[in-house]
């Protein structure tokens, strides 16, 4: 048998916690290559791992890469209506469906935390992520927003930044939207 490369390693995405735990039961128990990481959606408006894929993926040792870190760009403050007409871009009817109360409100903690930083507020909602443990995955659609993901990388929160914005978005705790 040959050494496996990191190439080699598997990844799941969108597996429930409990479908998670049994891939890597049988991944044991065939004697193959077990999976590194997982690949949830998971932002500050979709908390829903923090329930259970999150204390197994600690459990099981594997790296969580979360998708849809800016929730569809609602978490770039671009997007503070539920009435997304006029929008350009194709996530917008998405994005703003998180355009409510407890949404916004989000966001209004977001441009204080990044306005502390000098930082965009999708770096700082990066920044958040980051905090959690994760390894975000964000994508930009114009070259001038590169910047404020890489911010989002270096970015490092305070405590009490962290938890205000663990309690402006507990609303998305444990529910999905």
């Amino acid at each position: 048998m040959t050494a496996l490369g990191t190439s080699d390693l598997p990844a799941i995405s969108n597996f429930s916690a409990e479908n998670t735990r049994e891939w890597v039961r049988i991944a044991r128990e065939l004697g193959v290559a077990e999976p590194v990481a997982v690949q949830p959606r998971y932002n500050l408006v979709d908390r829903t791992i923090e329930r259970d894929l999150v204390p197994v993926a600690d459990e099981l040792g594997l790296a969580v890469v979360p998708y849809s870190a800016l929730a569809s760009g609602f978490l770039t403050g671009k997007y503070p209506s539920s009435d997304p007409a006029g929008q350009a871009s194709p996530r917008a009817g998405t994005a703003a469906s998180y355009a409510t109360p407890e949404g916004l409100a989000i966001v209004a903690a977001l441009e204080e935390v990044a306005s502390a930083h000098g930082v965009s507020v999708a770096s700082a909602a990066l920044g958040w992520l980051r905090a959690k443990g994760t390894v975000p995955i964000a994508s930009a659609s114009r070259v001038e927003q590169v910047d404020g993901l890489l911010a989002g990388a270096r970015l490092e929160l305070r405590v009490d930044e962290i938890a205000s914005l663990d309690a402006a978005s507990d609303a998305y705790a444990g529910t999905k939207v």
